[in-house]
């Protein structure tokens, strides 16, 4: 997903369902698509910023726009659960 010459800045938000009727494979499945999307992206503050918000019965603010300025700090917090997120699998 390289788009080679383009230097567009945009804002990010990925929305992901961590109810229990996803599963907690699903679940799982639908970080590492958030990982492996965001691995992709350029992220910085002039550039890409990435936010995610999960959702279940309501709705929880996980990571917010302003948040990261590296591509690599964004997949170190998502596969390490940063003790601040509140991205969890909800059953």
């Amino acid at each position: 997903m390289s788009f080679p010459g383009c230097n567009a800045q945009a804002d990010i938000v990925f929305l992901v369902d961590s109810s229990g009727s996803v599963g907690r494979d699903n679940f799982a499945r639908l970080l590492d698509f958030v990982n492996r999307v965001v691995d992709e992206m350029n992220i910085a503050y002039n550039h890409t910023r990435v936010g995610l918000v999960s959702f279940s019965n309501r709705a929880w603010i996980s990571f917010t726009l302003d948040k990261y300025v590296k591509t690599t700090s964004f997949t170190h917090d998502m596969m390490h659960e940063e003790p601040n997120c509140k991205l969890r699998y909800r059953v």
